[in-house]
């Protein structure tokens, strides 16, 4: 083997088989770690200063829109959120406390933004807010004047995009009047709601989302553009959880149910403006003592219709509108409405119906409203129609125009009350009674053998207009109310004679709103399905007259011992002036004579009976002369 020179160039060895090779860029992927690290400082600044210039922005606005507001502490969160903590904006009146404090406002910025050194908000977070409306809401409607008073900065009036504004925990509270001269809060809330801007130009537009605790949910958008639109639809408001203050305002407590809205606006203005309006309540139960012991329900009702409004009179009404009850919504009335508060607040309603089918009324009421199984079966349909107007705090004022069309309701000619029937009368004091209305009893008396002054004397001072009315005598009821109200209800009754056989054939004493449905639903009843004649005789004969006294037959006998068919002209008509409170004036027979108060209004009746020439001029004159004999024993 040839000597090598080791002086001489050797080549170099290659790489061993096993010897591990070097990762090739890690020089590049150290400098891209010096790079990023820079980068990442460079943003920081970058960040930091864009959220100081934030800052200082969003502080600076606030100062110009409210010069008056109180902010608290100002920094970043761990979420690099600009937060505010505590901001209060004082009311306009001294002594009042702050219209609006928020605990904690968040700022998260629009990142892509902020680095391209243009600060804005991303979304706005307002924690924890509380709207004082102070007196009967005077505060909140000063505040938008308020706001719109501060000049705007510039970019408050682009229109680029808005922040997403989130609100949480909001109450808002109102001073309402209460009970004598005080006034008391009434609190909304608390709620959560989000509202954002979407759209450019004419197709601008707010758009807000609203739920509360207990139930409810509202959405609202609202065209930004004028003229300004509105949108709104709220649904499944628990009526059992509206605010206390609100609830004692209304005439019943509700205990179930669910309220929900829609409203449809074009042309939106503050001053005026109309909008399409629809409320539903269903399946509500209400309570309270006017209904009676057990509440009532489930009811289910809806209005539609066009509400108007006119800020510089006070003035809102109701057009085209349509009350629809019960599920089906086949029940349906007319509706126009309209409320003033002027100098003096005035309201005006007009109920109207037209072919109302009876069986869709029915089945549209609460079973406790309907008139039961033991009334007379009713076919076909109503109309009619009521208005009601005048001063809102003088019932004394209000005008009433009625009237009722039965002639397309039809009753069973089978009905029971077309034949003898037996009768349990409500007895006060004493054992259960039943009498049979019919010849069989022999204390009963046609309508045809009773003397015409009995008849004429009991349908004059019960009900003058007997004859002619469908069981509702409505100028009856417009001079009840020009008598003013006493103690919430009217000074003296206006019940029919249908209206008070009504209430003696199917119902109980107690004096309820729900009684007084029921009674106006039988009174319909037995006017479509039984002659009036026949409704005037068993009236006559089922009627009290005193304590355990029920029907003519009974009175005659008991007062006078007499038959009712020699009844003279003032027994006729002393027996009518006692029917009002028979158990209470049945003193004039205990003590044996008449007052002079009380034989001054039989002898006005006696007169109003020669006026319409039931009785004669000799007639009135024994009348007048003749003492009232009383049987005795």
């Amino acid at each position: 083997m040839p000597a090598t020179d080791p002086a001489s160039p050797q080549p170099s060895p290659g790489p061993a088989p096993d010897a591990p090779r070097r990762a090739p860029g890690r020089r590049h992927l150290r400098a891209a770690v010096a790079l990023a690290a820079l980068a990442a400082l460079a943003l920081a600044g970058a960040v930091r200063a864009g959220e100081d210039r934030l800052e200082r922005e969003v502080v600076a606005r606030l100062r110009a829109r409210l010069p008056d507001a109180r902010l608290g502490q100002v920094g970043i969160d761990w979420r690099l959120r600009l937060v505010i903590r505590g901001l209060s904006l004082p009311a306009s009146a001294p002594g009042r406390p702050p219209v609006l404090v928020v605990d904690r406002v968040a700022i998260r910025p629009a990142w892509a933004r902020l680095l391209a050194g243009h600060p804005e908000p991303a979304s706005i977070l307002l924690d924890g807010v509380a709207l004082e409306g102070g007196p009967r809401g005077e505060e909140l409607a000063r505040l938008p004047e308020r706001l719109r008073s501060r000049a705007r900065a510039p970019a408050e009036r682009s229109e680029g995009r808005l922040p997403l504004l989130r609100v949480r925990q909001a109450r808002v509270r109102l001073l309402l009047p209460g009970e004598g001269t005080g006034l008391e809060q009434l609190e909304l809330g608390p709620l959560d709601a989000t509202v954002r801007v979407q759209g450019a130009g004419a197709a601008r537009t707010a758009v807000a989302r609203a739920s509360w605790s207990g139930g409810g949910l509202a959405d609202a958008e609202v065209g930004l553009a004028s003229p300004r639109t509105l949108r709104l639809h709220v649904a499944g408001v628990a009526l059992s959880q509206l605010p206390a203050p609100l609830a004692r305002r209304l005439p019943v407590e509700p205990r179930g149910g669910f309220l929900s809205l829609e409203l449809r606006a074009d042309g939106l203005q503050a001053e005026h403006g109309q909008a399409r309006l629809s409320v539903h309540v269903r399946q509500a139960l209400l309570a309270g003592a006017a209904l009676g012991p057990e509440p009532l329900g489930p009811l289910t009702a809806g209005l539609q219709g066009v509400v108007a409004w006119a800020s510089r009179d006070r003035a809102v009404l109701l057009r085209e509108g349509e009350l629809t009850l019960g599920d089906a919504g086949r029940a349906r009335i007319a509706v126009d409405a309209d409320l003033a508060l002027g100098t003096e607040p005035r309201f005006a309603v007009d109920l109207s119906a037209d072919r109302l089918p009876w069986d869709a009324l029915l089945a549209a009421l609460p079973p406790a409203l309907r008139p039961g199984d033991e009334a007379p079966r009713v076919t076909g349909a109503l109309s009619g129609h009521l208005a009601l107007a005048g001063p809102l705090r003088r019932a004394e004022a209000w005008k009433l125009d009625a009237a009722l069309d039965l002639s397309r309701l039809s009753g069973d000619p089978r009905s029971f009350l077309s034949r003898s029937f037996r009768y349990r009368p409500n007895v006060q004091d004493g054992p259960p009674r039943e009498l049979v209305i019919g010849p069989e009893n022999p204390r009963f008396v046609p309508l045809a053998a009773l003397p015409p002054h009995l008849v004429r004397a009991v349908t004059t001072s019960e009900d003058a207009a007997f004859w002619g009315h469908h069981g509702f005598d409505f100028d009856e009821l417009r001079n009840a109310f020009a008598e003013g109200v006493d103690a919430g209800r009217l000074v003296r009754g206006a019940s029919t004679i249908s209206q008070q056989l009504a209430k003696n054939l199917f119902l109980t004493p107690e004096r309820t709103l729900s009684r007084k449905a029921r009674e106006a639903l039988l009174t319909v009843a037995l006017e479509a399905s039984v002659p009036k004649a026949r409704l005037l005789e068993i009236y006559f004969n089922v009627v009290e007259w005193g304590p355990g006294v029920f029907g003519i037959g009974e009175a005659a006998r008991h007062y006078f011992d007499k038959d009712p068919r020699e009844l003279t002209p003032k027994e006729a008509a002393f027996l009518a002036s006692i029917i009002p409170n028979p158990v209470r004036y049945h003193m004039y027979y205990a003590r044996g004579a008449l007052t002079d108060a009380w034989e001054a209004r039989v002898r006005e009746l006696l007169l109003k009976l020669r006026a319409v020439d039931a009785i004669d001029d000799a007639q009135l004159q024994e009348a007048l002369d003749a003492p009232l004999a009383f049987a005795r024993g």
